[in-house]
């Protein structure tokens, strides 16, 4: 049995024997590993039926439930024991890897109602039901704006979908693991390092040269579980060519975690930077059941507080000499800081666990981001500078995301002036970026071929951050059919940066055509979803062409060839919207002060001499009949999509 000890430090340890794995009968399909979301067991308490569930993947809005109150009650389960120690400490004994989600559920209700003043047992009842009706209509004003973000689940994988674990066995799969654990490893550094250069190219190469058993070391199955998808669809090994089935992919994959599984139970006492690195890299993919999510993570997170990996700290010098073991832990960190957000915010963990946490703005704003160091090749120095800039517009929307959902929604001018304030940050955050990342840089002609790919890259996490923050401004579900006017302009700040996201990722296929992130474009689709329902001319009108351009590129990708679940599925409900074009319910008209001259000019940049800005001015001829009715518009399914294409021809 485990022994899990929460100390003074608030980090979490195992002890004694390593963590048994779960048994599986005899005559299962040996290739089956645990199903992503198990049925709860009927014998489990109360604490475990009112967990909170994952969010789900789609665009519909969520209203938060309030977490049951007298949580301190619920510590007592027949599923974990708990003792304090002499110390001070406590010893929590976990009787199943499966009951940690629960555990941790349950601390974190816990830990709300220590932070209340009125969490006293003996009058939270009475107190509550004094407040409760003074703070209801409060709170279902704030609360009940609060949405689930479209598909944010696990959302820097590269297919984030989570696949149904295959039960088919590829009978090739032992002869054949040593060169696919090659190609994986190889094209991981070459297609990802120059986004997150975790460990440095020279490094890793060196240390997989001298592996005496790769496929037995946690590392490299976490590296190959994680981009085996990517592997078969872009880059697909000389002696499978001839396989393109995608029950052999699921298969392959399934086998890996599996393999993966097993390697990492193996080490969870031993800490080593490697093992919290495979630990992040198993946590982002497909294969992995959430609540193992969830133990993994609290895995990682006590082998990074053994090795004393913290983050920097500014220290006020302007010295760029930095350590290189230091700038190293220190990128591990943030890496370990962005699985954290990402479980955070797909509610697969309640809190974060990090220190600070992954919600703190004021405490990482004092942290030293990812930075480049003398072991980076000229490729992961740029994409240092990236990984940066992307933690950096990640904590400037979770900070502003907390803001807006402390206001009153149906204050119009302190939301009016909130809307204000997310443009003006981004566009701050947009000019504070380097040179590389530039437009008027580094889409000159002589640049264009070195910096065009991570300049289109970083204007996508800035659609990204855009979409997602608009999308607080929405109107509720019930309440689509008048948009206000901060509604009306908010929704089409957000079609906008998603045809602009389009355009870009379509210019970032045509440089490097391996980087799809199917990922991406489903979440920018599902906004274009939620759009497309309001009944408002210019919106619809306009989330339709953009449905349009999405639907053009999805096609186009090889990912679609493999008849991908993630796009085939994207393809089927964008035509399924499109069928019913012009055939429109009725919709209200435009308001007059939201026509497309009183649109912020900011948003327009003047267009370069050699090479087209990608921003809302190339899609801008698009929209010119904004305020007619849709049955008028000509058919943009080839002149208007050819607009675009054209541009970016001309790059």
């Amino acid at each position: 049995m485990s022994e899990f000890v929460l100390g003074p430090h608030n980090g979490l340890h195992i002890n004694g024997t390593k963590p048994r794995r779960p048994k599986r009968r005899k005559n299962k399909d040996p290739l089956a590993i645990p199903t992503l979301d198990p049925q709860p067991d009927k014998s489990t308490p109360v604490a475990t039926q009112q967990q909170c569930p994952p969010t789900p993947v789609s665009g519909q809005f969520e209203v938060d439930s309030p977490p049951p109150r007298r949580a301190a009650t619920m510590i007592e389960s027949e599923h974990w024991s708990l003792r304090q120690t002499e110390t001070g400490s406590f010893e929590v004994n976990i009787n199943s890897i499966n009951n940690i989600t629960d555990f941790l559920q349950t601390l974190s209700l816990m830990a709300s109602e220590s932070e209340d003043p009125t969490a006293d047992p003996l009058h939270k009842d009475e107190v509550h039901s004094e407040t409760s009706q003074d703070s209801e209509g409060s709170a279902s004003k704030k609360n009940g704006r609060k949405l689930t973000m479209p598909f944010i689940n696990f959302h820097s994988e590269l297919y984030a979908q989570q696949d149904k674990n295959s039960t088919v066995e590829w009978p090739r799969m032992k002869t054949a693991l040593p060169a696919l654990l090659d190609d994986c490893v190889h094209y991981h550094l070459q297609c990802m390092n120059p986004y997150y250069p975790v460990r440095p190219r020279r490094i890793l190469m060196n240390w997989y040269s001298g592996l005496a058993e790769p496929t037995k070391d946690p590392l490299v199955l976490a590296i190959s579980t994680y981009f085996v998808r990517h592997i078969f669809i872009h880059h697909m090994p000389p002696a499978f060519d001839k396989i393109r089935d995608m029950r052999v992919l699921d298969a392959v994959q399934t086998q890996l975690a599996l393999y993966t599984r097993e390697a990492l139970s193996d080490c969870f006492d031993v800490a080593h930077p490697h093992h919290i690195y495979a630990l992040c890299l198993y946590n982002m993919n497909s294969k992995v059941p959430n609540h193992l999510k969830a133990f993994y993570h609290t895995i990682a997170v006590r082998m990074a507080l053994e090795l004393k990996i913290v983050p920097r700290k500014r220290n006020g010098s302007n010295s760029t000499v930095v350590d290189d073991e230091l700038e190293l832990n220190n990128r591990l960190w943030w890496y370990l800081f962005q699985i954290d957000h990402f479980l955070t915010e797909s509610e697969i963990i309640s809190c974060s666990i990090l220190q600070p946490t992954s919600d703190d703005h004021a405490a990482l704003s004092k942290l030293v981001r990812p930075s480049p160091c003398s072991l980076d090749e000229p490729d992961e120095v740029t994409g240092s500078h990236l990984w940066s800039n992307v933690l950096k517009i990640w904590l400037i929307r979770r900070r502003l995301e907390k803001e807006i959902e402390e206001l009153d929604a149906d204050d119009t001018i302190a939301m009016s002036l909130m809307s204000d304030k997310v443009e003006r940050e981004i566009s701050i955050w947009n000019n504070e970026l380097p040179d590389i990342f530039q437009q008027d840089v580094a889409l000159k002609p002589e640049n264009f071929d070195t910096m065009a790919q991570m300049c289109f890259t970083i204007g996508i996490e800035r659609c990204t951050n855009r979409i997602l923050l608009h999308r607080l401004f929405f109107p509720a579900a019930d309440e689509m059919d008048n948009l206000t006017h901060l509604q009306h302009r908010s929704a089409i700040y957000a079609v906008e940066s998603v045809v602009e996201l389009l355009s870009m990722r379509r210019a970032v296929i045509d440089i490097a055509c391996c980087q799809t992130w199917p990922g991406d474009l489903k979440r920018a689709i599902e906004m274009l979803m939620i759009c497309v329902t309001f009944r408002d001319t210019t919106v619809m009108t306009r989330s339709k062409l953009g449905l349009m351009r999405a639907l053009r590129l999805l096609r186009q990708m090889p990912e679609t060839e493999w008849k991908e679940d993630m796009c085939i599925n994207n393809i089927a409900r964008i035509e399924n919207v499109l069928s019913s074009w012009p055939e429109s319910p009725n919709m209200v008209e435009t308001p007059r002060s939201m026509s497309r001259a009183s649109i912020d000019s900011s948003m327009f940049s003047p267009m370069g001499n050699s090479c087209p800005r990608y921003t809302p001015l190339i899609d801008g001829e698009l929209y010119m009949a904004d305020n007619q009715p849709l049955m008028f518009m000509p058919d943009p399914s080839a002149d208007a999509l050819a607009f675009l294409d054209s541009n970016l021809a001309n790059c």
